[in-house]
């Protein structure tokens, strides 16, 4: 049983827990993390979140995200996609993750964004409701 739960740990697979949090989102969203503070430049990863509102309405989604720079430029790429989603009960709970550039396409599955100020990789999250609720996510960290 031991060697289940070592294949298990992300420490001994090579995967880096960055960063975990819960947090209350307002009705239009909230920027939430950015990738190059938590994870680096280049790399990569997963993005899990937990939606809920009244503890009935959630949603659990999961993305994987791509980061690189070009050094001599220094222009910053970032890109999310979806992976896998399972919603229970309403919109309300149902929280996505997007880059600013998709202030107002934030459900889009396939998102890439670029540009030279770290800024460029912040990660923003909201609910498809467009209405306050809570969320947790957790950060990891592959390559």
């Amino acid at each position: 049983m031991a060697l289940w739960a070592d294949s298990l740990n992300p420490q001994a697979n090579g995967m880096i827990r960055t960063s975990t949090e819960s947090r209350s989102l307002a009705a239009a969203g909230n920027n939430v993390l950015n990738l190059e503070t938590l994870s680096g430049l280049p790399t990569c990863g997963l993005l899990m979140i937990r939606g809920n509102e009244n503890n009935v309405n959630n949603t659990i989604r999961i993305y994987m995200y791509n980061t690189a720079v070009y050094g001599p430029t220094g222009v910053r790429y970032g890109q999310l996609k979806i992976l896998g989603e399972k919603q229970h009960s309403n919109n309300y709970g149902n929280v996505y993750a997007y880059f600013s550039n998709y202030a107002s396409s934030w459900a889009t599955g396939e998102q890439t964004i670029s540009g030279t100020a770290s800024s460029t990789l912040d990660v923003y999250f909201r609910n498809l409701q467009g209405a306050g609720c809570t969320c947790e996510y957790t950060l990891w960290r592959i390559g």
